[in-house]
């Protein structure tokens, strides 16, 4: 549906415009989603802020934006490729 929101309105499926263009319907996406099923965007960042739960088999989506949230942080710091730098330290955990 927002594929066809960002089609009427003529932005271009190429390069960086496409780029935003699909960040976009993502984004528009995911809101429209927790909007009809009054889902919270409840992803803890760090260890003191973990969800104890039993819903979800004990939280495993919520709290998963622990460790991606450590790994944004690893492959900022490292800057370059992702997958040639923080990757490499990434996948041996």
């Amino acid at each position: 549906m927002t594929h066809v929101i960002t089609e009427a309105a003529g932005l271009q499926f190429h390069a960086q415009s496409g780029a935003l263009t699909e960040s976009i319907c993502d984004v528009m996406g995911i809101l429209m989603k927790q909007w009809k099923l009054g889902q919270t965007d409840a992803q803890p960042a760090h260890m003191r802020a973990y969800v104890k739960t039993d819903d979800n088999n004990g939280g495993v989506h919520i709290n998963c934006g622990i460790p991606n949230h450590a790994f944004y942080r690893l492959a900022t710091a490292l800057g370059g490729p992702a997958w040639e730098r923080a990757g490499r330290i990434g996948m041996r955990l």
